[in-house]
């Protein structure tokens, strides 16, 4: 019987640090994704890049307001804000992910 707990006792450890193993995540995917936000920013203005790119739990900061903490919150405000002659354009050189790729 002491056998059979130690013996479960290692295969649950073994499942659990398999489970939590993370992959490294490509940087090229990342170069890619901050090139096309940067060319949407050109093609159709800075809110609809922002907003495109956005996650659906965004949680952006502001200066002397609440945070967004929401898509459907930024989708609201950026599109009542004029970005008229606002883009962001850049080249992204280097990328790197951390090991819990976050």
């Amino acid at each position: 019987m002491l056998i059979m707990k130690s013996l479960l006792s290692i295969i649950s450890i073994l499942l659990l640090f398999g489970c939590c193993h993370n992959q490294k995540s490509d940087p090229s995917t990342l170069i890619a994704t901050d090139k096309a936000f940067s060319q949407m920013s050109i093609d159709k203005g800075l809110n609809a890049a922002f907003i495109a790119y956005a996650a659906d739990s965004v949680m952006k900061l502001r200066d002397g307001n609440f945070p967004i903490t929401s898509k459907n919150e930024m989708i609201g405000i950026y599109r009542k804000r004029l970005d008229t002659g606002m883009i962001l354009k850049w080249v992204p050189v280097k990328a790197e992910i951390s090991q819990s790729n976050d």
